[in-house]
């Protein structure tokens, strides 16, 4: 069954000793695909170096609100001239949004680059790969302020049932990562079990958030079989139908990866 890893940071130097293997390996796991997000502008150029790399991958250049000290008001029209000029490697705009459970977030700016990048995903028509902790609110509001349509992933989901229902209304998928494996993360998993199936998409976050049981590891997208079988656990339909759906979820999104 093919799989597509919706949001992980294979460029990050913690691979860069075992990316090639780890990618071989993945490919004989079923991985067909995989979206890198950015984080700062500094790591830009090794995003798509890695992307332009690795056979079925993709990149969603961003600036992430957890580095905004780092952003400058000139990176969006960098932002914009690198979607411009590789247009068929990124997918997306990612990972940005809003993140308020930081200590002493600049929120005035948060959300000033947060808005402008969803301006920059609207110009090219190019959904988003959302980063939201403790601001669910705010970003939607946000959205619906902006009238942006184009869709997305609310990543490593932490929203309660109404929000995510929210967040569906709004065109977003639900990304489901490593914290379904824990046996303490009740809420996410009745979130699994009661929105429709085509609310989901599979991402590992690699190299953070490894699933229950890696005490010590870091997270490699080897772990998105695992991730699946722990959504299928929560889930009434065949494993089969699961990853169908799934697969074809992530391309609705994505559809640049069938290209």
């Amino acid at each position: 069954m093919p799989f597509i890893d919706t949001h992980c940071h294979l460029d990050f130097d913690v691979f860069d000793s075992c990316r090639e293997s780890l990618v071989q390996d993945c490919l004989k796991d079923g991985l067909t695909h995989l979206v890198l997000p950015g984080v700062t502008q500094a790591g830009w150029k090794k995003l798509l170096d890695v992307g332009q790399a690795i056979n079925g991958a993709a990149v969603a250049p961003g600036l992430h609100p957890c580095f905004i000290s780092e952003h400058l008001e000139s990176h969006l029209e960098e932002l914009r001239s690198l979607i411009s000029t590789h247009r068929q490697l990124v997918v997306a705009v990612g990972e940005v949004g809003l993140d308020f459970f930081v200590n002493s977030p600049d929120r005035q700016k948060q959300q000033r680059i947060f808005e402008q990048q969803i301006v920059v995903a609207d110009l090219f028509d190019l959904p988003l790969l959302l980063h939201v902790r403790k601001a669910h609110d705010e970003v939607r509001q946000t959205i619906r302020r902006l009238k942006f349509t184009g869709g997305g992933i609310v990543h490593c989901y932490s929203g309660s049932l109404m929000q995510a229902e929210q967040y569906l209304a709004l065109g977003f998928k639900i990304g489901i990562g490593g914290v379904i494996t824990f046996h303490n993360a009740h809420r996410l998993q009745k979130i699994a079990a009661a929105l429709p199936l085509s609310a989901f998409v599979l991402e590992t976050d690699a190299p953070d958030i490894p699933p229950e049981g890696w005490s010590g590891e870091f997270n490699t997208p080897k772990s998105l079989p695992e991730i699946y079988q722990a959504f299928c656990s929560h889930r009434s339909e065949s494993p089969e139908q699961i990853a169908k759906v799934l697969y074809e979820n992530s391309v609705a999104l994505f559809p640049q990866l069938e290209s």
